[in-house]
């Protein structure tokens, strides 16, 4: 009995365990779900830093810095004169405008056509994603990345699906040709844009605190969640030629309320310290960066990764 056990044991790793294996990892395939290009894929990247901008209370987006000199107040030391408040009153701070000198953005330029077919980004990293997607650095700005992949006849492939997770706001374009964005302003855009703000919902609490990274609050784990935007663009065979198509996209910081500067996390002690102390080890995070980006092809399309 034993011994037909153990001969058992082996016909199912040697026979029925590749098999499940294999049906795993086609199913994709069986359900529609076949990515030409994903997250993993190699990408060519370039990322750009920029002095941090914000959004003030009627919408207008600048490069600013909190200014306390009005009163006097000492921004990093007002809390441990008062113990119980959650931000500077807003009597004692404002923001003021940076001159067009105290803009810094590293590179510098970028080029206006980098969406383009015939585009050189041999420069460009090659490297894989997720991009920046646990940053909290706030000076990133901008994540622009290039795929390519190969379309024998547009005419069989129907239609393709890009699917992105992101913080921010995002861009598509095929072949230089945008095809979709999602929390980004209308009209003719800047490379350097501001994608949209977010609600305050995401930075604070219901007691004004600014929320920990690391909480373990469930309902403010899911105000973390919501900093994380998802849309799906439909690309159409019209905007897809023969040969070797170019997905790119371009990802956008989105603009800070100026009183996430002027606010802590609970049990910080100072504005200064509330990126690294405090419960739940501080409450910095970067308002840009790439999850997710699955293009997704019908079943029997002829789509392959270049």
């Amino acid at each position: 009995m034993l011994n037909a056990n153990r001969r058992l044991k082996w016909l199912l790793v040697l026979f029925v365990v590749p098999v499940l294996c294999s049906t795993v990892a086609h199913a994709g395939e069986l359900f529609g779900r076949t990515r030409a290009l994903d997250t993993e894929s190699y990408w060519r990247v370039r990322t750009v830093r920029e002095t941090e901008d914000m959004v003030l209370p009627d919408g207008e987006i600048i490069h600013g810095r909190i200014d306390s000199d009005i009163t006097g107040t000492d921004v990093h030391g007002f809390f441990r004169g008062d113990a119980e408040a959650t931000s500077i009153p807003e009597d004692q701070w404002r923001v003021e405008p940076r001159d067009e000198d105290e803009i810094v953005r590293l590179p510098r330029q970028t080029s206006a056509d980098w969406m383009q077919p015939d585009f050189d980004d041999s420069a460009w990293a090659r490297i894989r994603g997720p991009f920046l997607h646990n940053a909290t650095d706030p000076d990133w700005k901008l994540i622009l990345m290039r795929g390519t992949f190969k379309v024998d006849d547009p005419n069989r492939v129907g239609h393709l699906e890009l699917e992105l997770a992101f913080r921010g706001g995002a861009v598509v374009y095929v072949n230089g040709v945008e095809v979709g964005r999602a929390y980004m302003p209308e009209g003719d855009l800047d490379v350097h844009a501001s994608a949209e703000p977010y609600p305050e919902e995401v930075y604070f609490d219901d007691d004004g605190f600014t929320i920990p990274r690391n909480t373990r609050d469930e309902a403010l784990q899911e105000r973390i969640a919501k900093r994380v935007r998802e849309t799906e663009v439909r690309i159409p065979a019209a905007n897809l030629k023969e040969g070797v198509n170019v997905l790119a996209i371009a990802v956008h910081r989105a603009p800070v309320p100026p009183r996430f500067y002027v606010s802590r996390s609970p049990g910080a002690s100072s504005i200064g310290s509330r990126h690294t102390t405090g419960r739940g080890g501080g409450s910095a995070w970067s308002r840009i960066g790439l999850n997710k980006a699955e293009l997704i092809m019908q079943p029997g399309a002829q789509v392959t990764p270049n």
